[in-house]
Order: C-alpha cells, then structure tokens, then sequence
C-alpha cells in the first residue's frame, strides 16, 4: 500500500469556488431559454428573487402565466446546465502547489453526480479525486464517506478544508483530521457558528485559501 504522508481533502462548493456564480449562472442559462421559447426576458427578475430566497422557478410560471408544475423542468434545465464558472488564481496556485509536493488532493462535495462533475469539469478539477455524495450514496454526516477516503487514500496525517461548520467539519474533527475553515463572503450557507458545539467548528479559519499552506506540512 503507498501510503502517503499527507492527504489533503477539499470541499468544493463555496471552498473551492462562489456557489452563488454557479446560481447566476444557471439561473441565466435558464432565463435565456425561457427568452427563446416563452419570448419574455426574466433573467434580471428571477436573480432579484434569487436574492429574496424565494422560489425563482415558482416565480418563473407565475410570470409566464403557466401552471406550477412546469418549474420542476426549470429546475432540471438549471441543474444540467454547462455551468460558466471558474477558479480564483489563489485557488490555482495553492492546489498547484500542493500537488507537486506529492500530496494527496482530492475532493469531497454533496450533490448530485452530474451537477457536481459539470461543475468540476469546467473548474479543471476533475483529474483530481473526486469522491461525490450521490456516487457514493452517503454523506459528510455518514462515517462510511470518511472510511473510503482513508482506505482509498492512506496518508500519516490528513487535512480538510471546508466552508460550513454545520457538516464539514463535525466528523473530520471525530477522526482527529486537521481541519481548516475557509471564511467567505456572501456564501450560500451563512457560516453562523451561534449554539454549535466545538466539534463542528474548525482548528483554524483562514481569509484566504492560499493561507492554508503554512498549516500543511
């Protein structure tokens, strides 16, 4: 067995890149198929809703004045959509620098399959490792995730870096992992850390993604 002597685990969404890019993102790609077929352009109404956290594609049938029902093929158009995101240069660098250590690198995110490879694909991450809840039929609430990844990735110390302190750190922490909270700035999920117990909050927060390197060594 080659077992390394670091084993770095990320997750992806709001750690790796803005989820809320990849919402606009869909939410564009959808809005520019309801302009083609519907003639309306909503995407300026849907992202304003977005923004009030109400159901945009409820909101889109009320507007074209079509039954509810049809949101749910919204909602599928959104999910398949090729996504228009990307990588920060801090990002970059620090992944590049943690391969050429010979470190392991991988990634570990919830979501469905085919949603979270579009999105890993179009960040040029997908030669990376990727474990993904869906494939796995488990979650970060679900210690059989974290087995696999110590029985598929074998390292003297492992890392994880993550953006929510309600699921990512909580059982990476029961294994004695270093974890590393990702401070971020108008995430998906508020990092409100208000009545969480120890366990669930990271070993250090960091502002910048870069600065995890001098953690890992």
């Amino acid at each position: 067995m080659n077992r390394k002597k670091i084993t770095i685990i990320f997750d992806l969404d709001d750690t790796l890149y803005k989820e809320k890019k990849y919402k606009a993102s869909g939410i564009r790609y959808v809005a520019k198929k309801i302009r083609y077929l519907y003639k309306q352009n909503i995407a300026e109404t849907l992202i304003a809703a977005d923004k009030k956290q109400m159901d945009i594609w409820l909101e889109a049938c009320k507007i074209l004045k079509i039954d509810v029902t049809n949101a749910e093929q919204f909602k599928w158009l959104y999910r398949l959509h090729e996504p228009k995101i990307k990588l920060t240069k801090n990002t970059i660098e620090t992944i590049n620098a943690l391969r050429k250590k010979s470190y392991n690198v991988a990634i570990f995110t919830e979501g469905r399959s085919y949603s979270q490879r579009m999105k890993l694909r179009e960040l040029k991450l997908d030669k990376l490792k990727i474990y993904i809840s869906d494939e796995m039929n488990t979650n970060k609430s679900d210690l059989k995730s974290f087995e696999t990844i110590i029985k598929e990735l074998p390292a003297k110390k492992y890392f994880y870096i993550g953006d929510n302190p309600k699921k990512d750190f909580y059982l990476p922490n029961i294994l004695e992992w270093e974890t590393i909270g990702l401070i971020g700035n108008n995430n998906v999920h508020k990092q409100n850390i208000e009545n969480l117990p120890n366990k669930n909050l990271p070993n250090v927060w960091v502002k910048d993604i870069k600065e995890i390197l001098k953690f890992i060594n």
